[in-house]
C-alpha cells in the first residue's frame, strides 16, 4: 500500500502480541525510505532484513529487562485493504503508452506493488475475442507509462512493440 500509494517512507517494528492484530505494546520500530524505483519483492526483501536486524539488536535488551514496551498510539495506525486480482488492472489510452500523467503514474506504482501478486495487466479484443495482457515490464518516462515487455494469455512473454504489431487494440 505505502508503494501504491506513493508513500516515502514505511518500516517495521518489534511489538508485543496480544489478543488484537497488530495491535500490542512496541518494543521498537524504525523506518525506510522508499525509493520510488524499487518493487515489493526489493522492499519486502529490505524490510525482512532491516527487521532481523532490529531484532537481534533488541532482543538482548528486552532479555535482560532493559527494553520496556510501550504502547501504540492507535490514532497513527494506518489500514490497507485486501488486494484482490481486479486490483491489478490498468487503464491505457487508445491502447499505446500515451495517457494523463495521474494514470501513468498510478499504472507504474501498481507494477511495483503488485509485482509479485495480482501482476498488473489490460484487456484487449482481437477477431472478437477478449485477451488479457500481463504487463511484465514498464518504465516512467516523460510522465508517460512506457510499456516495455507483456505475456498475453495463452502466449509467451514479447516486447510490447512485436506485441503492438501483432494485436489490435479494442
Amino acid at each position: 500500500t505505502a508503494i501504491l500509494d506513493g508513500g516515502k517512507e514505511t518500516g517495521v517494528t518489534l511489538m508485543l502480541l496480544d489478543a488484537e492484530l497488530d495491535h500490542g505494546p512496541i518494543l521498537q520500530a524504525t523506518s525506510y525510505k522508499l525509493q520510488a524505483t524499487k518493487n515489493f519483492i526489493e522492499v519486502r526483501n529490505d524490510l525482512a532484513r532491516l527487521g532481523a536486524k532490529l531484532f537481534f539488536e533488541v532482543a538482548p535488551m528486552w532479555v535482560a529487562g532493559e527494553v520496556k514496551a510501550a504502547p501504540q498510539d492507535h490514532t497513527q495506525a494506518t489500514f490497507t485493504k485486501k488486494i484482490s486480482k481486479e486490483d491489478g488492472k490498468i487503464k491505457l489510452s487508445q491502447g499505446d503508452t500515451l495517457g494523463d500523467k495521474s494514470v501513468a503514474l498510478l499504472n507504474y506504482r501498481k507494477l511495483l506493488a503488485y509485482r509479485e501478486w495480482p501482476g498488473i495487466y489490460f484487456f484487449t479484443e482481437r477477431n472478437g475475442k477478449k485477451t488479457r495482457v500481463i504487463v511484465t515490464a514498464a518504465h516512467i518516462v516523460d510522465g508517460r507509462f512506457a510499456i516495455e515487455r507483456v505475456k498475453p494469455e495463452g502466449k509467451k512473454e514479447m516486447s510490447y512493440a512485436d506485441f503492438q504489431r501483432g494485436f489490435k487494440f479494442n
